[in-house]
């Protein structure tokens, strides 16, 4: 698994690296959690999408890197809401997504944000509860996940974190 992962903002030489580490994550890591053709949906190609690294870039995003390679990465949009959350499969219960999270709810803070908001997929929902976050009855609106599941489980959960007292 190599070095203690450094935990730094996303520059654009990170987005093959990011790419890599999504499309991992979902056609490995989550395998087992979804059908096969739920995976497909969810990452059809290995090939990045253009405009990834925009995307990337313009929005809060942090990685972790070990030996060179990123290991993991998460997004938080300056609204709140935490669009991307991903590691390697062979760093899942590592502590990376912990550092990771821990950065991103910093930035959180530093920009006084209300709240972080998150649609948790089956495999992350657990890692998200266990750090306080609750149902969120009124979540954002948000483009629909492109998985299009005929199972009775739900493919994601609405999540928040109050990050102000009320």
């Amino acid at each position: 698994m190599g070095n203690t992962p450094l935990i730094r903002r996303y520059h654009p030489g990170d987005a093959d690296g990011t790419w890599a580490v999504f499309f991992s994550a979902v056609r490995v890591g989550a395998a087992g959690h979804y059908t096969e053709q739920e995976l497909i949906d969810w990452a059809p190609t290995d090939q990045m999408p253009e405009g990834w690294s925009d995307w990337l870039d313009r929005n809060i995003t942090y990685v972790g890197e070990s030996d060179s390679t990123v290991t993991g990465f998460f997004m938080l949009e300056p609204d709140g809401y935490l669009n991307m959350a991903f590691v390697l499969p062979a760093y899942r219960r590592s502590g990376l997504a912990h550092q990771l999270y821990a950065a991103i709810l910093a930035e959180a803070r530093f920009r006084d944000m209300p709240r972080m908001v998150v649609w948790a997929s089956r495999l992350a929902m657990p890692f998200f509860r266990r750090q306080g976050w609750e149902d969120d009855a009124s979540p954002p609106p948000r483009e629909p996940h492109p998985i299009r599941s005929t199972d009775t489980q739900p493919i994601e959960w609405a999540l928040k974190i109050e990050l102000t007292s009320p």
